[in-house]
Parts: structure tokens; C-alpha cells; sequence
């Protein structure tokens, strides 16, 4: 039986206990364990980058224009935040379309990347081959 592997992509270069402490993407991680004052900040937050409401100087804005506090922003984006943020499936992306070597008879799996961005060693079981551009 196939299974489709997911690809998890995060951010770099910043420690949990440093910078990235305040980053949205760290605080939807821990959002369970958060006080509910930042919980809301989290959401409205995230609502605003999403799309859903925009800042205005007399409060939040949603798409049909009408203005709302901190409070109505929590409750009426909370659920589509929550659910759209996170690991989740995309909807236009098909992971069966994806040509792959798993699953066949063949035991390699070749990925072609440019030598000058492996900063690390290659493995023993890793080769390289160069190319003339065509």
C-alpha cells in the first residue's frame, strides 16, 4: 500500500527560546499552551495575515467592510485561523501527480541539485556527476 509522505517546511536560523519566540508561526504552535489574552492576539494576528481582516485606526475590518474589535475578530476568524494554519492538506496539490522513484522496482531515488548549495558532505551511499549546460 502507497502512502503520500508530507514535505514540512519551517523556519530557520531562529531559536525557540530567542527571536522566534514572538513569530506567528511558533506561537500557532504552541497556541494550546498559551494565556488566553495571547491566544486572541495569536488569532487576530493570523487573521490579518491571512487575509481575513485589516487594521484600520477605528479597529478591524472584514471583507464586507464591517468594523470589528479584537473580541469579534477572535470569535468569528477563530475557527477558520485555527483550521487554516498548521500542517494541513492543500487543496490544489495532488501528491499522486507527483513522479517518484518510492514504490517502484527501483531502489534509487535521484534529486538533481546544484553542487553549490550542498553545504554539507555527501554521504557514502550519496554520488555527484557533473553536467555541461546545454
Amino acid at each position: 500500500m502507497s502512502h503520500s509522505l508530507p514535505v514540512i517546511v519551517g523556519f530557520g536560523g531562529y531559536n525557540a527560546a530567542g527571536r522566534s519566540s514572538s513569530h506567528q508561526a511558533f506561537r500557532r504552535m504552541v497556541f494550546e499552551s498559551l494565556p488566553s489574552a495571547e491566544q486572541q492576539e495569536t488569532v487576530v494576528g493570523l487573521a490579518c495575515l491571512m487575509g481575513l481582516v485589516q487594521k484600520q485606526a477605528q479597529g478591524y475590518t472584514d471583507q464586507d467592510g464591517t468594523v470589528l474589535n479584537v473580541e469579534q475578530v477572535d470569535v468569528n476568524f477563530r475557527a477558520q485561523v485555527l483550521d487554516g494554519t498548521l500542517i494541513r492538506k492543500i487543496g490544489l496539490f495532488d501528491p499522486s501527480a507527483v513522479a517518484t522513484a518510492l514504490g517502484s522496482n527501483s531502489p534509487i531515488l535521484r534529486i538533481n541539485v546544484p553542487s553549490s548549495t550542498c553545504a554539507l558532505k555527501l554521504t557514502s551511499t550519496c554520488s555527484t556527476f557533473s553536467t555541461v549546460p546545454s
